[in-house]
């Protein structure tokens, strides 16, 4: 699970004086709160999101040159929310051939 911390900023911590407040607690000055992180929901996995529609390109990187190559490729189709995602999979693009159905 993954786990956030926060921390006090020493340079700018104030000491209370005065009765007015209470006294900061001792060694606050060293104080760390853990606590998990956006878990209102369950982390999907990466392999379950669908992939994009077809894309249509007329290069492709290949060994770190730009080659003139007509490919179609898809991505996966991640929403913009506020989701933990596990990556169990790197395929994040997919290249295929070129079909009149990719257009």
């Amino acid at each position: 699970m993954p786990i956030r911390s926060r921390h006090v900023i020493k340079d700018a911590l104030i000491f209370a004086r005065g009765e007015k407040f209470a006294p900061c607690p001792p060694g606050v000055e060293n104080l760390v709160e853990y606590a998990p992180c956006n878990t209102h929901k369950c982390p999907v996995n990466l392999s379950t999101y669908k992939w994009s529609e077809c894309f249509h390109t007329t290069h492709q990187w290949i060994n770190h040159t730009w080659v003139q190559n007509e490919t179609c490729y898809r991505v996966r189709d991640i929403p913009a929310d506020d989701q933990l995602i596990y990556i169990d999979t790197s395929e994040i693009i997919r290249t295929q051939k070129c079909n009149p159905l990719c257009f």
